[in-house]
C-alpha cells in the first residue's frame, strides 16, 4: 500500500520561488498596510524579476531585459564593478530594488 507524501508547510516568505508569491503577495501587502502606489511598484519588480527566471528557465540566453539591458552589465565588468554573469546581476538588481521599496514603505 503507497502512502501519499506529507504536504509541506504553507511557504512563509511572501516571494518564495515556488510560485506561491502569487497567492500571498496580495494579502501580505495588505497586512503590512503598504500604499497602493507602493503595492504597485512591488508587483511590477516581481513581475520583472519574474520575466528574468522564466527566460532562464526556458534557456532564452538572448534575453535583454528593458530595465537592466546587457550594455550596462558589460560596463560594470568592463570597470570591475562585477564578475557575476548576466542573469545573476540582473537578478540582483532587482532584489535590490525590492528590498528598498519595502523598507520605503
Amino acid at each position: 500500500m503507497a502512502t501519499t507524501p506529507p504536504i509541506p508547510p504553507p511557504c512563509q516568505d511572501p516571494f518564495c520561488e515556488k510560485g506561491r508569491e502569487r497567492q500571498l503577495f496580495p494579502v501580505q501587502l495588505r497586512n503590512r498596510g503598504f500604499p497602493a502606489d507602493k503595492k504597485k511598484k512591488l508587483r511590477e519588480l516581481l513581475k520583472c524579476q519574474r520575466n528574468v527566471e522564466e527566460a532562464i528557465t526556458q534557456g532564452d540566453w538572448q534575453f535583454n531585459d528593458k530595465k537592466f539591458p546587457r550594455k550596462d552589465w558589460q560596463y560594470e565588468v568592463a570597470n570591475g564593478d562585477t564578475q557575476i554573469g548576466y542573469f545573476d546581476w540582473v537578478l540582483h538588481q532587482y532584489e535590490v530594488l525590492i528590498e528598498t521599496a519595502k523598507e520605503q514603505a
